[in-house]
């Protein structure tokens, strides 16, 4: 047999080989970039933020809007946590979060007065992600649509030996949010990854605000003031997130 046919030959003989091999790369590389379609969330918020931060006095005992809102920043700037859930179609992915968040402050204002506040927040929302994977790295892109809920309640006490004054606020809020967002998601195991994203949330919400002031010496100077008003806020945050994922 000739040289030239012994050669084409062995061609034909290694070309399955080599298609099989490329094939069984091809769906290796495919595998490492899909993901597990499930995938449960452990998230903290605005660890950076000034969580022991709270309403001086001349924004709680203010009436005017404005001075509301600066509250509702300082409420909504504390520290949080929450849990989550994403269901991944490869590229595109469905994900809803919950979070709640709690203060609770006592302090001596400049004033010399007693302060004790606190504030509950309760965060629902529901999302929609483009994600572009990769061996460790997923990148993702996309917005959620949430909807919250915060009380905030502060006491402050005057005292002396012949004067006493204590003056309660309430605050009542509620709304929604739209929020763009952009994230990075690195698989430290292939069923484990924490990840970190930054948001440009548009909030939209209408609240109350209650303020009773009792005067223990002079009853006719008691006041009840109560009023409702509505806001929005814009701003790019949270102030340090991280997530810790567990994908199945």
């Amino acid at each position: 047999m000739k040289p030239f046919y012994k050669c084409f030959l062995i061609i034909l003989m290694l070309t399955p080989i080599f298609s099989f091999g490329q094939e069984e790369k091809m769906k290796e590389e495919k595998k490492e970039t899909k993901k597990p379609k499930h995938e449960v969330r452990i998230i903290m918020e605005n660890f950076f933020g000034k969580n022991n931060e709270a309403a001086p006095y001349d924004l709680i005992y203010s009436y005017v809007a404005f001075d509301a809102l600066d509250n509702y920043n300082i409420y909504k700037n504390k520290f949080s946590y929450g849990l989550g859930y994403n269901y991944n179609m490869n590229h595109f992915g469905i994900r809803a979060r919950f979070y709640y968040s709690s203060s609770s402050d006592s302090y001596i204002d400049l004033y010399a007065y007693e302060v004790e506040s606190n504030h509950n927040q309760y965060k629902i929302g529901l999302g929609l992600v483009y994600q572009k994977h990769f061996e460790k790295l997923t990148f993702f892109v996309g917005a959620d649509y949430l909807s919250f809920r915060m009380n905030a309640e502060t006491i402050t006490i005057y005292s002396t030996n012949i004067y006493k004054t204590e003056s309660r606020e309430v605050l009542e809020y509620k709304g929604y949010s739209i929020e763009p967002l952009l994230g990075i998601k690195c698989f430290v195991l292939n069923n484990f990854s924490i990840s970190t994203e930054l948001r440009l949330s548009f909030d939209k919400f209408t609240a109350n605000r209650e303020s009773i002031y009792v005067d223990f010496n002079n009853g006719f100077n008691n006041q009840n003031r109560s009023f409702d008003f509505e806001g929005h806020d814009n701003r790019i945050g949270p102030n340090g997130t991280i997530s810790f994922n567990f994908h199945f």
